[in-house]
Parts: structure tokens; C-alpha cells; sequence
């Protein structure tokens, strides 16, 4: 492994990013490169690229674009513009705590990230990479967001960023079921006493519009700009974001989509926000939102 991490660590981050473009887009790729993931799992190392570069990191079993800091360049690039120390952070579906731990770095002792996520293994790995990191200001809840109190069935992967609730739909890789707490987060901030977010990110396979249904409260309270990933769930969010100002924006190069991706990020922030705007104004000038 140390032989491994040295290559890594001196091969360009372009090399890296492209290298991750052809996996995800051509499934032959990923077949004959499947054995380097592999031997990247369940190590500690140091995050090599992207916004979190220099963070100590352990993925556990999850995706190897964490460690080498190409997951998600995008989501990178809107927290890097979007987050300031004293930031109080959402991370709604913290998986392994990646984006949990950047947002950490951007807000500083001073700022909070509230993480939301359901798999007991999940939330043990964010609060192991908060520890590694000295991140004493990052809070783990573990439970699902939805638009009801009470318990569902969650659909658990093979691979951990795919599992989900099993109202939001089939999962990809499925390794069998369980049931976990789901709270409505209007009602969890208020009896948690959680800070009010200015910043949301938001990746729960499927179950977004759910999830925003069940925060309408903190919405029209907090005002928060969010990034939401979206799992051919665009109109639907959409139409739960109805009535509270808010515009909805894909997170994609020059701002345009091309077809019908049906996966892909969205920039979402109440309408005339001058930090949503600015991001906006970023995106359509067009560009790679590469990682800052």
C-alpha cells in the first residue's frame, strides 16, 4: 500500500479526473480497473486532491474518489465559494463523512456540520474522519430525513453510497434490508435545538422531495442555499420547493443540460440570494466546475 500511495500521490490530478470520467462512463473500464479500487478500500491515507486536500481520510468500503479527491468536483467547487468559518452546515445522506469533513475545513471551530445518515457502519466512518481530522465541531445523527416520523425499510448496497429507503426505489448492488428512524427535520430541530443551516447539501438516493416536504419550517425560517443531488427526482423537487421562493438551478457546466440526465447536481437558494446568485453567475459563465 505504501508503494500504491506514493504512485497516487504524484500522478496529476487531470490523470485522476479523467481516469474517473471513463470508469463511470464505460462499463468495460470499470471492469478491467475494478482491482485498483479494491486496493484502496479500508485504508487510512491523505485526501489528494480537490478541496479536502491534506485531510486524513478512511473511505472504509466506499468509493475510492473520495481518497483521491475526485468525488463529486462540482458539489467541491459550490462549497468551496459557498461556506465560510461560523457556517452552520446540513449534510443530509453524509455517507462516510467526505463532504462532512470538507465542510468542516471550510467553517472552522467557529461553524457546525450537522450530519444526517442511517447506516450504523456509515455514521461510525464519519465520526472516525472527523477524529482523524481534529474535527470536534462535526455532530453525527443517525437516522434517515424524510416526510414523516417514525421507521421505514432502508435497502442496503453492496456498495455504501448507493443504499436508500426503499420507498425512493430499487437499489443498485442490493445486499438486503433494515429498518432505521426517520424524522421530519422541522420537527428534529426543534426538539434537538439544532442551529438553523445557511448551508444544505443534500444526497439521499432518491428520497429528496421527501426530505423537503418534511423541512418547509426551516426553509421559510433559514432561508439556506442548498446542493441536491437528484435521482431523476427534478420535477418533484421542484414542485416541493412550491411556494417558498426558491429557484432551482442544475450545478453543471455553463449551466445547460443536455438531454435528460436524470442524475445531476442542483444549485438551489431563495430567490435574489447574493451568494446563490454569484455561484449561479460562476456557473453559467460556463467552464469545468473542477474541485477549487
Amino acid at each position: 500500500m505504501g508503494i500504491l500511495q506514493y504512485v497516487i500521490e504524484r500522478v496529476p490530478a487531470s490523470w485522476l479526473r479523467a481516469g474517473a470520467r471513463l470508469r463511470g462512463r464505460f462499463r468495460v473500464v470499470k471492469r478491467a480497473t475494478d482491482w485498483l479500487p479494491g486496493l484502496l478500500r479500508h485504508r487510512q491515507g491523505v485526501i489528494r486532491n480537490g478541496l479536502g486536500r491534506g485531510l486524513k481520510f478512511n473511505g472504509g468500503a466506499s468509493a475510492v474518489g473520495f481518497l483521491l479527491g475526485t468525488h463529486d468536483t462540482d458539489v467541491q467547487y459550490a462549497m468551496g465559494r459557498l461556506l465560510r468559518p461560523t457556517t452552520t452546515c446540513y449534510d443530509i445522506g453524509a455517507n462516510v463523512g467526505f463532504t462532512a469533513i470538507l465542510a468542516a475545513r471550510c467553517v472552522g471551530p467557529g461553524g457546525r456540520v450537522d450530519c444526517f445518515e442511517p447506516l450504523a457502519v456509515n455514521a461510525a466512518q464519519i465520526r472516525g474522519n472527523a477524529d482523524l481530522n481534529g474535527f470536534t465541531h462535526v455532530h453525527v445523527h443517525q437516522l434517515a430525513l424524510g416526510g414523516d416520523d417514525g421507521e421505514a425499510e432502508f435497502h442496503t448496497s453492496h456498495a455504501p453510497t448507493w443504499g436508500r429507503l426503499a420507498e425512493a426505489g430499487a437499489t443498485p448492488e442490493a445486499s438486503g434490508t433494515i429498518r432505521v428512524p426517520v424524522r421530519r427535520l422541522d420537527r428534529l430541530v426543534a426538539t434537538e435545538g439544532l442551529p438553523d443551516p445557511q448551508f444544505i447539501k443534500m444526497d439521499v438516493e432518491g428520497a429528496e422531495a421527501d426530505v423537503l416536504a418534511g423541512a418547509r419550517e426551516l426553509l421559510t425560517r433559514a432561508r439556506p442555499v442548498m446542493v441536491i443531488e437528484l435521482h431523476h427526482t427534478h420535477q418533484a423537487v421542484v414542485d416541493a420547493l412550491a411556494g417558498l421562493g426558491y429557484v432551482v438551478r442544475p450545478l453543471v457546466p455553463g449551466g445547460r443540460l443536455e438531454g435528460d440526465p436524470g442524475e445531476f447536481q442542483v444549485l438551489a437558494y431563495p430567490e435574489g440570494h447574493p451568494d446563490g446568485e454569484a455561484l449561479w453567475d460562476e456557473v453559467r459563465a460556463g467552464g469545468r466546475l473542477g474541485a477549487p
